[in-house]
């Protein structure tokens, strides 16, 4: 998902919530990236879209990332691992639907925690 993180980000609680002062120092520090990330934001990128492509929503910024990255980080083995990734999210989906009917699959959709963090 293009922009900037958040401050408080789900994904980073694990750091935050040991250590408070984390967010604001890590905001000082230069993201130089590397071809690790650019990697892993390929393969995110393909998760993205298998999902949104089955629910039929607007998959114009996954074919960005892809192509932009696709030529240099794309491998067989990536369609494997984001197929199984496509796999285990659509079963705990169904499995979810079979509880609560009205269970929804949010793909790349921005949460805002303000009010709790």
């Amino acid at each position: 998902m293009p922009g900037v993180h958040a401050i408080l980000s789900p994904s980073a609680a694990h750091r935050w919530m040991n250590c408070t002062a984390a967010p604001r120092l890590e905001e000082k520090a230069e993201d130089k990236g590397s071809t690790y990330a650019e990697e892993g934001t390929l393969a995110h990128a393909y998760c993205a879209l298998k999902l949104k492509e089955f629910l039929g929503r607007d998959t114009s910024g996954e074919h960005a990332e892809i192509d932009e990255l696709n030529e240099k980080y794309h491998t067989g083995e990536m369609d494997e691992y984001t197929d199984t990734y496509f796999t285990i999210v659509m079963e705990k989906y169904n499995a979810a639907r079979q509880k609560t009917r009205d269970a929804q699959l949010l793909v790349e959709v921005r949460l805002d925690f303000s009010k709790y963090t």
